[in-house]
Formats: C-alpha cells, structure tokens, sequence
C-alpha cells in the first residue's frame, strides 16, 4: 500500500562545505520541488516535496534510513528535522456561503442594494 505524503526537511549544524552533497542526496532520497538554504539566525538547509512511500514504509522506517544518508552526506551526524504530513486523509472543514440563506448575508453583514 502506498500513502501520500508532503515531506519537509530541515538541516542544520551541518559542514557548510558539504551543503551541495546534502541538497544532492534530499533530492535523492525524496521528490523535492524546493531545496533552499536560508541564513536567518542558523545556517538551515530547507526542502520540501510530495511522493509516495511504497512498500509498506512508513514515517519511522523513512527517516530510519533518509537520516544517516544525510549524515554520511556531512560527513559526521548533524540536526536533521523531518516533517512528514499524511495528505491521503487530512482533516478538514467545509465552509458554504449560501447567498439564499438569510444566516449567511447576516453573518457576513451583507447589505442588498436598493
């Protein structure tokens, strides 16, 4: 079985020399439509991208195996922060506008021109 997911990864304390060979193995590892460094406060590594775990992967056994390419990549372990959002089943809220409903133009102060 295979579940949607959005991923997003965040590097830091990494060997800034070596930033090129952690992006290149994100990418590697994950479809990522975004690899980005930012400079804020920390030096930080940011992607993010949607696929498919296969198999019967879940969270844990991804991270299991994506951190330590990662850390490989740097030569020597560093923070790595995965965030893995399920996008097969999110909740949500459905919120509908009738115009026909006089709760929803009091609700919205809607005023009808004369």
């Amino acid at each position: 079985m295979s579940r949607y997911y959005a991923m997003d990864f965040i590097v830091e304390s990494f060997d800034p020399t070596k930033e090129d060979a952690i992006k290149k193995v994100i990418a590697d590892i994950w479809d990522c439509d975004d690899i980005c460094v930012r400079n804020d406060r920390v030096l930080q590594i940011h992607a993010h991208g949607t696929d498919y775990l296969c198999g019967g992967c879940d969270e844990d056994d991804f991270c299991a195996e994506a951190v330590p390419k990662i850390w490989e990549a740097n030569g020597k372990p560093c923070v790595v922060e995965v965030t893995a959002t399920w996008l097969d089943d999110l909740p949500c809220e459905i919120h509908l506008f009738d115009p026909n409903d006089p709760d929803t133009l009091k609700m919205l102060n809607w005023k009808e021109d004369d």
